[in-house]
């Protein structure tokens, strides 16, 4: 969490959006404005913000810990995955990971780090479905695509698509039905 507050203080010497979404939170006149995007950001800030009266740290602290749960997510994922790489691709991965600007941008107030775990949740699920309850996962990807649809819906079109595709490769692989269904749309 050091990093957050290296965050904190590089937004407010160079400018940002984190300090404009507790303030428009703090300032907000309409309860709720229902919108995705930036708004949602605004709303939920406002609840850390005007509900439960945190400052500008500690709504940021919690902003943080979204970013921080992604990624603790996606380190476990590239461990999955990885088992059966050499050790210097397992160091590429985990420097990817650990990347400075990866940390920095999800420590932040705003869509980043919400979005980061999103997409971590997705990844992880989708890998793990087989192996773990069912019912769990497709409940976390879902949840994930809702977030993701609320926060940048530009995203969840792109993944939600990437899923649909890999589902309909799949029932082609697998049944006579799907072969046909594909004839059928060339």
């Amino acid at each position: 969490f050091c990093l957050t507050f290296i965050s904190v203080l590089y937004v407010k010497d160079k400018g940002g959006d984190a300090p404009f979404y507790y303030m428009a939170s703090i300032r907000q006149i309409y309860p709720f404005n229902g919108y995705v995007g930036a708004n949602l950001v605004v709303d939920l800030t406002g609840f850390f913000s005007r509900f439960l009266s945190l400052s500008y740290y500690q709504t940021t602290l919690i902003f943080s810990s979204f970013g921080y749960f992604g990624i603790l997510i996606a380190s476990k994922l590239i461990r999955l995955l990885s088992i059966d790489l050499g050790k210097k691709y397992k160091y590429l991965y985990m420097l990817v990971l650990y990347s400075p600007s990866c940390h920095f941008w999800t420590t932040l107030i705003g869509k980043d780090g919400l979005s980061f775990l999103s997409i971590s949740l997705i990844s992880y699920s989708l890998v793990t479905i087989k192996k773990e309850n069912k019912v769990k996962s497709i409940f976390f990807i879902l949840l994930s695509i809702v977030i993701l649809v609320c926060l940048r819906p530009h995203f969840a079109f792109i993944i939600a698509s990437g899923i649909a595709i890999t589902l309909f490769l799949i029932l082609i692989r697998k049944t006579s039905k799907g072969l046909f269904a594909l004839l059928l749309l060339l």
